[in-house]
């Protein structure tokens, strides 16, 4: 039996390892309690964000911790469509990182993604992902 797939944000991460954000406890439990109901991925566009090394490294502890696996995604086409998308949505070339997580977890197949942040919660159903945080709690 398949098990349909979640994103993990980059958003959700950055707040799961930062030791001063006071919903950092949250963020880890949602990203628990997701994983172990369903498959979480992430993909090549983490690697586009701008992370402090130490901060990768704390973020990729939790995605091992998880057993998060990587999404293999083409970048030069993640990219491609979240340009064209940041084009018709009208919006500034500053969110095309946020669009391709979007893309991204299309292309991957998933179901959601979760994410704290809200561009990605109010464009995230149009490419019909479910958008899932600590306020929504994970879906069954």
């Amino acid at each position: 039996m398949h098990v349909p797939c979640l994103y993990i944000n980059t958003s959700i991460l950055i707040k799961a390892v930062n030791p001063r954000d006071p919903n950092r406890e949250a963020s880890i439990e949602i990203i628990e309690e997701c994983c172990t109901r369903y498959t979480c991925v992430y993909s090549s566009v983490h690697g586009l964000e701008p992370w402090r090394a130490e901060t990768w490294r704390r973020a990729a502890t939790i995605l091992r911790s998880v057993r998060a696996t990587a999404c293999r995604t083409d970048a030069v086409t993640v990219l491609r469509e979240a340009n064209r998308l940041r084009r018709e949505w009208s919006v500034t070339r500053s969110r095309v990182i946020d669009i391709a997580h979007i893309v991204a977890a299309s292309m991957c197949g998933c179901k959601g993604i979760i994410a704290v942040d809200r561009f990605i919660r109010s464009k995230s159903t149009l490419l019909g992902l479910n958008y899932i945080n600590y306020y929504t709690g994970c879906p069954r």
